[in-house]
């Protein structure tokens, strides 16, 4: 008798940083009436305006959502018009250190320990293949620098699969565009699908069979959104196919596969 498939999927649930959530639906232009006047005449005054009313509206955009990879189209017209030259001279870091710039996802050659592969929440992929003593870009020519998880194929070296998207909540990174793949150590990226998904925290290989890959997809911080859950592939990202889904305010966070169990997930 063939062993069920065991699904234990960590979701994250996400319905605190939904419109209903945060304090954010602070209607900054709704009326209210104030103490009657003389005659009973009743006045409305505009309500205040909240800073978490601000915070949720830049990021929702004017019609309740951004559009998805408009900033990465935005990206890419401008560096079509020469706009991103490097620019002359050197250059110290002066701060601010609690914005963005951190680490949010790392991959380990499994063939060799030297080889690392970093993500950053904002900065793209980078690789080393001295152990970490320094390190070489291998995304300057993508637009979603937002990176979520990094994944390398346990039999081949060359080939890493990157979840693009931050979630790991906060305001400081931006809506991924999916799962980009290289098959040639980052020389080159195909893009995967998923870019619905917005957010990916986690991207998990089958060590035993490559082509079984696992995304955990978190969706839009700031709205109800039906694309999140925890997707799978079986001929390593042609097609995806959603297997759990809890909700449209309980994104996916992670996913794990079983070493001694493949099909414990």
């Amino acid at each position: 008798m063939k062993r069920p498939c065991t699904v234990i999927c960590l979701m994250a649930l996400l319905a605190g940083m939904m419109g209903g959530g945060m304090g954010c639906r602070a209607r900054s232009a709704a009326l209210r009436e104030s103490p009657g006047s003389a005659g009973g005449v009743k006045k409305a005054v505009k309500a205040p305006q909240l800073p978490a009313g601000w915070f949720l509206r830049q990021r929702r955009g004017r019609r309740g959502s951004l559009p998805l990879m408009a900033r990465g189209r935005a990206l890419q017209e401008a560096r079509a018009r020469g706009e991103l030259s490097v620019a002359p001279g050197s250059w110290i870091v002066a701060g601010p250190a609690n914005i963005g710039g951190r680490i949010t996802a790392l991959g380990v050659d499994p063939a060799n320990a030297d080889h690392l592969w970093l993500g950053s929440a904002e900065g793209g992929v980078f690789t080393s293949t001295d152990a970490g003593a320094t390190w070489s870009p291998v995304f300057e020519d993508q637009t979603a620098l937002s990176i979520g998880s990094i994944a390398v194929d346990p039999t081949d070296s060359n080939t890493v699969i990157v979840g693009t998207g931050e979630d790991n909540g906060g305001g400081f990174s931006y809506d991924g565009e999916g799962v980009l793949k290289t098959t040639d150590g980052g020389l080159t990226w195909t893009n995967l699908g998923l870019a619905e998904v917005r957010r990916i925290g986690r991207v998990a290989v089958d060590p035993f069979n490559p082509a079984r890959v696992f995304v955990a997809a978190g969706g839009d911080w700031f709205n109800r959104d039906a694309n999140r859950g925890i997707y799978r592939s079986t001929d390593s990202g042609a097609s995806w196919e959603k297997v759990l889904f809890v909700a449209d305010d309980a994104g996916g966070i992670d996913v794990a596969i079983d070493p001694g169990m493949p099909n414990r997930i």
